[in-house]
């Protein structure tokens, strides 16, 4: 018979030393926690993830732009709503609008008038009630005489109240209907507004770029990224393109989108970012008003409304809606435009004076002018800079 150790723990040659085990166990955990980390960054550090959130990066910017002249644009199409509206609607709807204002106060006062005069009726006829209870209850002719009179009064006191009552809901009720009336006018210039297919896509469209300008590192959090990961492989199957192997024919797979982003999404259009605008104006100030000209024109062409190519005057149609859109995208970006002769103001070297936008810190709108604000060529510029030159993330990789 074996002799039984005397200390696990103490023995070297035993199987099962503890102090062994707990520092192999120690080491390994840590050993498994680098590997993990190894492997999550690995994952994370790959060619094609850092190209997309390059992109994702520039993206952001871009839809700032695009946001910025929707929502500039909206301006200008509202206000040209308003103008065609007879001077004397406007005015009907701005004296509606201070009208309502103004009853909106008296409403509330004669809530608290009908509420006290309602409060006071209502324990008036508990009087009235008590009175009425000791005429029933007299004991005495003097006693009933006293509460007979007493009842008398108490319900003269309570028909006056109750007339207070309804002559305070009568002027509630006509102070009511009165503002229902006039918010009727107010509404129908706003409908007039939601009416307009236009002014509804410029609107949608900014808000759904809006919820996509955002990029935050957090949403590739391991174990968190499953759930909406910004960073994908492209994968796009070819339909007419297989592989024959007599006794298979799978479809080709197209993963070139992964890199080359520009391929794949909207927004990395060529022609929106020309290789000759990359010179910011330095070299060819020409060229560069075509790029930011191209970009406006192409964003305000995507929500302007369309003309079916049904209709029997389509060409003429469809010449008038791009020559709409060339005069609003020209107005967006000089000062001084004039439509009917198509003359821009120039400064005293010749130069076109770009329109200067600024955000109202009181109403929150775009207000233009020549003096403060920023020009949609510095916002294009902006854009530019930020676009990495990287050639499967450029527009022009072929050109660089």
């Amino acid at each position: 018979m074996s002799k039984r150790p005397s200390s696990v723990n103490n023995d070297p040659g035993f199987l099962y030393n503890q102090r062994f085990l707990l520092k192999l166990f120690a080491l390994s955990s840590i050993a498994l926690m680098i590997g993990i980390l190894a492997l999550i960054w690995k994952d994370f550090d790959r060619p094609w993830k850092s190209d997309q959130r390059a992109n994702m990066k520039w993206e952001a910017r871009r839809f700032a732009l695009e946001q910025f002249i929707l929502e500039t644009r909206t301006q200008k199409e509202r206000a040209r709503i308003a103008k065609q509206r007879s001077k004397a609607v406007k005015a009907r709807d701005r004296d509606s609008s201070a009208e309502i204002a103004r009853l909106d106060e008296a409403i509330a006062e004669q809530r608290g008038i009908h509420y006290d005069a309602d409060y006071e009726y209502k324990a008036q006829k508990q009087f009235t009630g008590e009175a009425e209870f000791h005429v029933h209850e007299a004991s005495t002719p003097e006693e009933l005489e006293y509460w007979r009179a007493k009842y008398r009064r108490e319900r003269d006191t309570e028909l006056r109240l109750k007339e207070d009552v309804d002559r305070a809901d009568r002027q509630l009720k006509s102070l009511i209907a009165q503002r229902k009336d006039l918010e009727k006018d107010v509404e129908a210039a706003e409908a007039e507004a939601r009416a307009n297919a236009e002014l509804k896509r410029m609107e949608l469209l900014a808000g759904n770029i809006d919820k996509k300008k955002g990029y935050s590192p957090l949403r590739e959090i391991p174990l968190l990224d499953f759930l909406a990961p910004p960073t994908k492989v492209e994968q796009v199957v070819l339909d007419h393109l297989v592989d024959n192997y007599e006794f298979s024919m799978p479809k080709k797979v197209d993963r070139c989108g992964t890199c080359h982003i520009g391929t794949m999404r909207l927004g990395f259009e060529a022609e929106k970012f020309p290789i000759e605008a990359a010179s910011m104006g330095t070299e060819n100030p020409g060229d560069f008003d075509e790029g930011v000209y191209r970009f406006v024109y192409g964003l305000l062409d995507t929500v302007a409304e369309k003309v079916s190519k049904s209709d029997p005057h389509f060409d003429e149609k469809n010449k008038n809606r791009k020559v709409r859109i060339h005069h609003r995208a020209l107005d967006l970006m000089f000062a001084g435009y004039d439509e009917e002769t198509g003359e821009i103001d120039v400064d005293a070297d010749g130069e076109k004076i770009w329109r200067l936008w600024r955000r109202s810190e009181k109403t929150g709108r775009w207000i233009s002018g020549r003096k403060k604000g920023v020009s949609l060529a510095q916002y294009y510029v902006t854009v530019l800079r930020e676009m990495e030159p990287h050639w499967r993330t450029h527009p022009h990789f072929n050109d660089m």
